[in-house]
């Protein structure tokens, strides 16, 4: 490609050229040939015997030693401007055909600004945000993970065009932000063209190998775990993608998403409560399926001096929706029970809907199903936030699914029982163990509510029990309390790592949090050595809360304990920690359990993608290609990991090579100069003569 610069070249300005019929190559107007552009082909040709022989015929000086500059640094910051703007054009959801015009707006507010000297049609900025953008930060991750352990989370959708995509997140240790960094790894089309629509479990195995090894990131040695939903796609022992990847990379740790399950144990638990109250969730919403309705509605909480909150739509498919909705119309109820009286249609009769509304309102065990509701969701809800954090919480993961279990189970059985005996040997069938219905642990809420009306509420409490014992029985089936993956896990938490009392009552657990990880384990020396350097964290408390302090919270008041310090910040601060000599007598402990919180504790991140994607990708862009979708949601991951008070993004070294090395529009070649008095001239009118006699 032409480099301008190339004309301020000591052994090219007296002789190069552009060539005019063609701009992917140059001329020697000296000895009249076509040469490439390249650095390369020009210095080998000014040191041709026959270029100096031309040269010297016509007392034209040959350069031998030169010094040819680097691209301008005006043109660098040329690049870095277009970097940018191309990365607020997608990360902000504006369409590239928009570019242009939104550019010459911004320079219109300026004239003296840098906008009115960017070029950025539509088909280039697509191409900078594809190629130099999301190209550039790819390549960058696929270089970091050639060298370092790492696992993955993977999940299909489908989006508005019905395109069939396969999402695949990498979690990997980020030295640079001191963080176990979730990033998108890659979005692959699972339908092929021309070729018979097969979504299967090898379809998708081949697009996951395939989509490493195209960058040459070898899975097979590297890869520790992996996180899906639990579809018999994707974990089916026989056919299914679990096994294939465990065939090709044995010490694989596969993890079916515990959020998923949390929702699965909600929804199929609800089951065993009446319809009607489940459908009361979507009839509030569909009662206000008007402006006049809703506005209506306000004045009555208005009146009512209660909070203006609209009323949700319960949508299944979302986690925790059906809490929030159950809640709000707790809230609201005596605003929608006064609605619903008064619901006239458009002819002024008592509206259909709104009378069916108030007669189930009027029964007086309703409310009390919906403060049934907001008792059992609530611990599943917050169970299910849990595991949709950002930071690893492994170490924490079986105490919280046991403590939820727990609280669901101390609601109907004994609290005594359950709290001393280990959840998976629970016998939730045990019926000298059940509590009476007056003794039933609902909740405040509700037993005031039942003692307020003062009312026989056998049939509510049958109820209530039935539906208790459904979610405890949903979350003993979904959940191995015996998982010696999450059991060995928990030595990982500050408080028992440093703890010399846990160190002496739970030995083993080290020792089979090891096992799980021998893959990263190289040598019985090693195994010895992190042993001894684990036996040795409680005599470092005071040293290792310093580490903690100086490192991430700089500036504020020095930590007592690790009650503000995140599982991640205490293993980092390990890694860093030096004693008086300047070793890091830890770095090798840190180093593998940093390495081990990679392995994904949900699959939340993949499901966030694909809500992005869904806002992105909508009815009104529909025919954006998967290549174009995966670029624009890696440049807002980009441009989200940069702070927008310090500048916002700030595109690498790598991605401004890109961005001035390659053509991202095309040329248009400059027409052919009007020839006169030549033969090509003459013969034409000598043509058009003839043709006038003929005619």
């Amino acid at each position: 490609m032409w480099q301008p610069v190339w004309k301020e070249v000591e052994g090219f300005k007296n002789w190069l050229v552009l060539d005019p019929l063609d701009f992917n190559h140059v001329r020697c107007h000296i000895c009249n040939i076509q040469l490439g552009c390249t650095t390369t082909t020009l210095k080998n040709h000014t040191k041709s015997a026959d270029h100096e022989n031309e040269c010297r015929k016509r007392g034209i000086p040959v350069f031998y030693d030169f010094e040819i500059p680097q691209k301008s640094k005006a043109a660098r910051e040329m690049a870095i401007a277009e970097l940018k703007y191309a990365a607020i054009i997608a990360s902000n959801g504006i369409s590239f055909k928009k570019s242009k015009k939104l550019a010459k707006q911004l320079g219109n507010v300026d004239k003296t600004s840098i906008f009115n000297r960017l070029k950025m049609a539509a088909t280039k900025t697509r191409d900078l945000v594809v190629k130099a953008i999301s190209g550039g930060a790819k390549q960058e991750l696929a270089n970091n993970l050639k060298s370092n352990y790492f696992s993955i989370c993977l999940d299909e959708s489908t989006d508005v065009s019905k395109d069939k995509v396969l999402v695949i997140m990498v979690r990997f240790v980020d030295l640079t932000t001191n963080e176990i960094s979730t990033r998108m790894w890659d979005l692959v089309p699972v339908l092929l063209p021309g070729v018979d629509a097969d979504s299967g479990a090898q379809r998708i195995f081949e697009c996951v190998v395939d989509s490493f090894e195209k960058y040459e990131v070898p899975i097979e040695n590297i890869l520790i775990g992996s996180c899906t939903d639990g579809a018999m796609t994707m974990i089916g022992d026989v056919s299914g993608l679990k096994q294939r990847l465990q065939a090709l990379i044995p010490h694989l740790l596969w993890i079916i998403c515990p959020a998923h399950k949390t929702h699965l144990c909600a929804k199929h638990s609800t089951k065993f409560l009446p319809e009607e109250i489940i459908e009361l969730l979507t009839k509030f919403y569909s009662m206000l399926n008007s402006s006049n309705r809703q506005r209506n509605f306000r004045n009555i909480q208005e009146k009512l001096q209660l909070p203006l909150h609209k009323i949700p739509k319960w949508i299944q498919l979302r986690w925790l929706s059906m809490l929030q909705c159950v809640q709000i119309g707790i809230e609201q109820w005596p605003a929608l029970l006064e609605f619903s009286q008064n619901l006239k249609d458009s002819k002024g009769r008592p509206d259909g809907l709104g009378q069916e509304i108030y007669e189930l309102m009027k029964e007086p065990d309703t409310i009390c199903y919906f403060y049934l509701l907001e008792h059992v969701l609530t611990p599943l809800t917050t169970l299910n936030k849990f595991f949709q954090r950002n930071d690893p919480v492994n170490p924490l993961a079986k105490e919280m699914i046991e403590k939820t279990f727990k609280t669901l189970l101390s609601s109907i059985m004994i609290r005594e029982y359950v709290t001393d005996i280990a959840p998976e040997e629970l016998n939730l069938y045990d019926s000298s163990k059940y509590l009476m219905y007056a003794d039933f642990e609902l909740g405040e809420k509700l037993r005031s509510e039942i003692n307020h009306r003062g009312m026989e509420m056998e049939t509510f409490f049958g109820n209530a029990f039935i539906f208790i014992l459904a979610a405890c029985e949903e979350m003993k089936a979904r959940f191995d309390f015996n998982d010696n993956l999450l059991n060995a896990f928990r030595c990982l938490q500050p408080t028992y790592a440093i703890d010399e009392a846990f160190h002496e009552l739970k030995e083993e657990l080290f020792d089979d949090y090891l096992r799980n990880f021998l893959v990263l384990i190289e040598s019985d020396e090693m195994n010895n050595r992190l042993k001894i350097q684990w036996k040795n964290l409680p005599g470092k408390k005071n040293e290792i809360l310093k580490e903690v302090s100086t490192r991430f919270f700089p500036g504020e008041e020095f930590q007592k304990d690790f009650s503000l310090t995140k599982i991640v910040q205490f293993w980092f601060a390990l890694f860093y920690l030096e004693d008086k000599v300047g070793n890091r007598s830890f770095a090798e402990l840190a180093g593998l359990v940093l390495i081990s919180l990679t392995v994904p504790h949900a699959n939340a991140d993949t499901e966030r993608l694909f809500s992005v994607m869904n806002y992105m990708k909508n009815k009104h862009k529909n025919s954006l290609h998967v290549e174009t979708v995966e670029a624009i949601l890696r440049t807002r991951e980009l441009c989200l990991l940069f702070d927008e008070s310090e500048g916002g993004f700030q595109p690498s070294d790598f991605m401004i090579d890109l961005c001035m090395s390659k053509r991202f529009y095309k040329q248009k070649k400059p027409s052919l100069p009007k020839i006169k008095n030549t033969v090509i001239t003459l013969v034409w009118s000598a043509l058009q003569k003839v043709f006038k006699k003929n005619a």
